[in-house]
């Protein structure tokens, strides 16, 4: 069985309806595996109904951001055991630790406790997106052996977004020794259970290793991903736009891209991606979408 985990807190039926319909198209004998809160049960359970492939992950509430109880958490983990590897830590810092995280770094723990209680059944793993992202074909024959992830067609010190991420965790020398190598999109990462594993366990290490930084915002997982492929922790194919495999939009030229009612695909460069990305930066590819899978 091939696994997807998503992140889909605070989305609606609407947002999450595209890239389920077209999960339901491309993949058969797969699972998604939607990481949600728990007052969400009654929206999940009813998209169950008509995608009987969802299981649902629930999370606790996160406290409000700006909260006494939610600044304090980071500096007592920081000063007593923050040079702890996560794996080393007691099981009651480790759920206190990752209270204070965003669910877009919480996910990453979620999904390695998934992927190491499933090993055994689990043959390929996506770990993806939910609101942007569709699928036109079955990703996982298409990755081979390879950890798989996407590039974002521009490099990060042209980007001022990503260059602060990686400046507040890391400092301005790593972002500059960075600067000229190419964004690689945290939000699509797929491959064989084993690799998606290893992934995961340098992504918790570094999470929890940040964690005076990362638990005040929901960001940083993207400067994570690239500074542990910079440092050789995370071996991945890259892959860009124009190969046919994920095709990560934010930065392409919207005359790449080409929206096929007719035919029923999108195209990027001239090639159909197995996974689109990062659509609604693009009106004509929102429009497809609606009109495709709603």
């Amino acid at each position: 069985m091939n696994a997807i985990i998503a992140a889909a807190t605070g989305y609606s039926d609407t947002d999450l309806q595209p890239f389920l319909a077209s999960v339901d198209r491309a993949c058969t004998e797969t699972k998604v595996f939607l990481i949600v809160l728990r007052r969400d049960l009654k929206r999940i359970e009813r998209l169950r109904g008509k995608y009987p492939f969802i299981e649902p992950v629930y999370v606790r509430v996160k406290p409000n951001r700006g909260t006494r109880f939610y600044n304090w958490i980071p500096r007592v983990i920081a000063r007593r055991f923050i040079r702890e590897d996560y794996s080393a830590c007691t099981s009651a810092w480790r759920v206190l630790g990752r209270y204070a995280l965003h669910i877009m770094l919480e996910r990453f723990f979620l999904a390695l406790e998934l992927v190491q209680a499933n090993r055994a059944s689990f043959k390929n793993v996506l770990l993806t997106d939910s609101r942007d992202v569709v699928l036109q074909e079955d990703p996982f024959p298409h990755i081979g052996d390879d950890l798989v992830s996407g590039l974002e067609e521009k490099a990060i010190g042209c980007c001022s977004v990503n260059s602060n991420w990686l400046t507040q965790l890391y400092g301005t020398d790593v972002c500059a020794s960075m600067s000229k190598r190419t964004i690689v999109c945290a939000g699509v990462t797929l491959g064989p259970t084993t690799e998606v594993e290893q992934y995961l366990i340098e992504m918790c290490r570094e999470i929890w290793k940040c964690l005076p930084k990362v638990a005040l915002g929901s960001d940083y997982d993207q400067a994570i991903h690239n500074y542990l492929i910079f440092k050789g922790r995370v071996k991945l194919k890259v892959t860009d736009n124009g190969a046919g495999i994920i095709a990560t939009l934010h930065h392409e030229d919207p005359t790449n891209i080409k929206a096929d009612m007719v035919a029923g695909v999108v195209t990027v460069r001239g090639k159909p991606p197995v996974i689109v990305h990062q659509y609604d930066r693009h009106a004509n590819v929102v429009a497809f979408v609606r009109e495709r899978l709603n």
